[in-house]
C-alpha cells in the first residue's frame, strides 16, 4: 500500500509540474514551443531507454556466452 502512496505523490507532483508550465507558456504565448520541447524530451527519453534496455540486454547475453 505504501508502495501506490509513493506512485500517486510523484504523478501529482508530475501533473501539478505540467499544469504550472502549461499555464506560464500559454501566459507567454509560448504554447507551441511547449509542444516542441514535451515532444522531444519524450522521444529523447524513450530513446535512452530503449537503448539503456538493449546495452542490457546484450550484457546479459555475453554474460551467458562463458
Amino acid at each position: 500500500m505504501r508502495r501506490n502512496f509513493g506512485l500517486v505523490v510523484v504523478a501529482t507532483a508530475l501533473v501539478a509540474l505540467f499544469l504550472l508550465a502549461l499555464a506560464l507558456a500559454r501566459a507567454q504565448g509560448h504554447l507551441p514551443l511547449l509542444a516542441l520541447d514535451f515532444t522531444e524530451h519524450l522521444f529523447g527519453i524513450v530513446l535512452a531507454v530503449f537503448v539503456f534496455e538493449r546495452m542490457l540486454a546484450w550484457r546479459e547475453a555475453r554474460q551467458w556466452l562463458a
